[in-house]
């Protein structure tokens, strides 16, 4: 990463939130403007929310599990120890606490129903999920994983960038940091991070999370929503028009 930093040269960055400066001004990287505007995605997410006049229920589900499976990450961060491991026992843990205390849950999954990569996918969480009768909800759209993240209560995950842009939906988000390596640390700790933790310990935290307040959980942030993700609804806009400059 040090000799990529200094081979390239960037005059500017459109970056989530500012996190990105406080990163990257630590690095050798190259870099003479950010752009702090967001999640495209998320954005486009809430344009066409907005747009097609969608009526989505808000607590329709308690958690909105992330599909990570390892096999298709393990190539970005192979010197983290057990890996591949991790967002396996992260979904083991949130359908035991779930199966526990009748909570509902959604799995949403990484690959469409027509990508090959969904059979390695099922396949992969099998491992870890073969005492639970669990359901991996395939993406039937680009948003798919935005609708079932803003019908749930708790949106809980590993290490997926989607957990940053979520924060766009006004949600409450629990990222887990199993390992506990800096490379996976977000950019915010207290309400919405949790690292190196048991069972017992996550399940106190997701069930205090599920009836916490949306405002509790922001005042319990260590950083704000904005340095997780600069949350504007027009980033696209705001993008064209830096281009345009």
């Amino acid at each position: 990463p040090t000799r990529i930093n200094k081979i390239f040269y960037i005059p500017k960055y459109f970056c989530y939130s500012s996190y990105e400066k406080k990163l990257f001004e630590k690095t050798e990287a190259k870099i003479l403007e950010y752009v702090p505007v967001g999640s495209l995605r998320a954005s486009n997410f809430l344009s066409h929310v907005k747009t097609k006049n969608l009526k989505l229920e808000k607590t329709k589900y308690d958690i909105c599990l992330i599909g990570e499976p390892a096999s298709n990450s393990f190539q970005d961060f192979p010197y983290v120890d057990n890996f591949i491991e991790l967002s396996g026992k992260i979904a083991e843990y949130t359908h035991r606490v779930c199966k526990k205390n009748k909570l509902n849950l959604i799995f949403s999954g990484k690959n469409s129903k027509f990508d090959p990569y969904l059979e390695e996918e099922e396949l992969y969480y099998k491992n870890f999920l073969s005492n639970y009768d669990f359901k991996i909800v395939p993406r039937s759209e680009s948003f798919s994983t935005f609708i079932n993240a803003c019908q749930s209560k708790l949106i809980i995950g590993h290490c997926s960038t989607f957990l940053r842009e979520a924060f766009a939906l006004e949600k409450k988000v629990l990222v887990c940091n199993l390992s506990g390596h800096k490379d996976l640390i977000f950019p915010s700790k207290g309400t919405c991070y949790l690292e190196k933790f048991d069972y017992e310990t996550f399940e106190k935290k997701v069930l205090n999370l599920i009836e916490m307040p949306l405002s509790e959980y922001y005042e319990g942030m260590s950083e704000s929503p904005k340095m997780v993700l600069n949350q504007n609804k027009d980033t696209a806009d705001i993008i064209k028009n830096e281009i345009l400059k």
